[in-house]
């Protein structure tokens, strides 16, 4: 269960993070749009925004995968181990 709510936080960051850098593209694209030149001190911030908040978006999400993709991987281990405590349990249940 910790982990479950562990994955949960880990998503909802994910989530900002994607908002964050979703926005900084959209400032990006606005400055495209005004036609502002690249040296235009605007222009910077807005890249460097964006190139911070996808960074940030990257670190975030290879976590977020890493923890997927062991999921998936271990799949069939995490099912046997569950459903052999579960027989545990209800030997010594039905033992008593």
């Amino acid at each position: 269960l910790d982990f479950a709510e562990k994955l949960r936080k880990e998503m909802d960051a994910r989530y900002r993070r994607l908002e964050e850098l979703r926005e900084a593209k959209r400032q990006i694209d606005a400055c495209a749009h005004a036609r502002l030149e690249e040296t235009d001190a605007r222009f910077k911030m807005a890249r460097q925004e964006f190139q911070i908040s996808d960074a940030h978006f990257r670190k975030v999400d290879r976590h977020v995968f890493e923890w997927l993709y062991i999921l998936e991987e271990y799949r069939d281990d995490i099912r046997d181990s569950i459903l052999q405590t579960l027989r545990y349990l209800q030997y010594e249940f039905f033992a008593q």
